[in-house]
């Protein structure tokens, strides 16, 4: 069985991989990494049997699971004064930071659910890549912020503080083929939506990830 999935799945993927081997040791399961679209694409076509997909609400010919919900984790200057107070930042505050928001036009799913998490919120420099725009978090002279999905490993920088937004959740679910939710798929969907947040710890080892193959461009997707 093929799974699309992406590197910031890769904890709850594993360890949901570790509890289905232990019920299920004749399924294997490989994992494939792809774009998000690509994954959708690649289900409808038969290529995936299925894949996890963030903020999908729905997509033509497949049917969408939820999984898990996830948070966002906002990112702000280490010496900023809001970065000192601890625990989780009030929206209220982060509005009057300049937002280093994803463009519509790239994300418009995650750039609408900001926008309507930070009522008000203040336009910032531009947000380029997940990468640089950290970097420019952390040194730029003039403090502003930046948000962004759960990452497999987070950025190690002294320059940064990272807090978990209370909300909003994002979801995660797993598309399938419209109706083809088999016996394997239905092992490997309880499995997935029993893992628990991410913990400390090494996590159990599947069957490793093939390297990116091309793969067509969805339609029909309403999100990315």
């Amino acid at each position: 069985m093929r799974l699309g999935t992406s590197r910031a799945f890769a904890d709850r993927v594993y360890r949901a991989l570790g509890t289905l081997s232990a019920h299920r040791p004749r399924l294997r399961v490989r994992l494939e990494r792809a774009p998000q679209e690509a994954r959708l694409a690649a289900v409808r076509s038969g290529t995936f049997d299925a894949a996890l997909v963030r903020l999908v609400r729905r997509a033509d010919g497949l049917a969408l699971h939820p999984v898990w919900t996830e948070p966002l984790i906002a990112a702000l200057p280490a010496d900023h004064p809001l970065a000192a107070q601890g625990g989780d930042p009030c929206p209220r505050a982060l509005a009057r930071l300049p937002l280093r928001l994803v463009p519509r036009e790239a994300n418009p799913a995650l750039h609408d659910l900001i926008a309507s998490a930070v009522p008000g919120w203040t336009p910032g420099p531009p947000f380029t890549t997940l990468d640089d725009t950290l970097a420019d978090v952390a040194s730029a002279r003039e403090p502003s912020w930046t948000v962004f999905h759960p990452a497999d490993a987070m950025p190690q920088d002294r320059g940064l503080a990272f807090r978990v937004l209370p909300a909003p959740r994002v979801p995660v679910a797993l598309a399938v083929r419209d109706g083809e939710l088999t016996p394997p798929l239905q092992a490997l969907l309880e499995a997935l939506t029993g893992t628990a947040p991410a913990i400390a710890g090494p996590t159990p080892a599947p069957v490793p990830p093939r390297s990116q193959v091309p793969l067509p461009r969805v339609a029909g997707a309403t999100s990315p």
